[in-house]
């Protein structure tokens, strides 16, 4: 055999051993890229969910504390007495509530602070008209309502549910 002939040779067995180990090599390569994609998708959501835990830790720890004690505490606010607005004042509503709150600290809490409670309640009830007030459809919306605006003024969701006791409208 020539010179030539011996290099077309070996340059043709190198080309297959090339052929032969290149796409396995990048199988291989392809395989390990799935699996530091994974790795990384797995340690971004770590991340992400430490950063949302730390950021709500004190909503979720008095969620979590309120939750532990079972059909909780209730504070009661009785016989508010309102002028629905535009009334002229031949119109009035007489109101109970009774306020599921997370535990006793909370009803202390909200037992210092009764008169801004109902003045709370009373000042956004007023705002509301005797159409508002007489509708059955709106006394849910009212009660989410009320129970925003007294968890807004103890700054930290202490009430868990808000039940209306007494609710008469003439």
């Amino acid at each position: 055999m020539t010179e030539e002939e011996k290099k077309l040779n070996e340059s043709d067995l190198s080309e297959e051993k090339d052929t032969e180990t290149g796409p396995g090599k990048r199988n291989k390569f392809l395989k390990i890229g799935k699996i530091f994609l994974l790795i990384g998708v797995i340690v971004a959501q770590g991340i992400a969910a430490y950063a949302i835990i730390k950021n709500n830790y004190p909503d979720i720890k008095e969620t979590i504390d309120g939750l532990s004690e079972k059909g909780g505490v209730y504070y009661k606010v009785d016989n508010i007495i309102i002028n629905p607005a535009h009334s002229d004042g031949e119109r009035y509503l007489i109101l109970s509530l009774a306020f599921e709150m997370n535990n006793s600290n909370d009803v202390a809490t909200a037992d210092k602070m009764s008169v801004e409670i109902i003045d709370r309640v009373n000042s956004h009830l007023i705002q509301k008209s005797a159409i508002e007030l007489s509708s059955i459809e709106q006394r849910e919306v009212i009660k989410e309502e009320l129970k925003n605006e007294v968890n807004d003024l103890l700054e930290k969701k202490a009430v868990r549910n808000l039940f209306i006791t007494k609710y008469v409208i003439q």
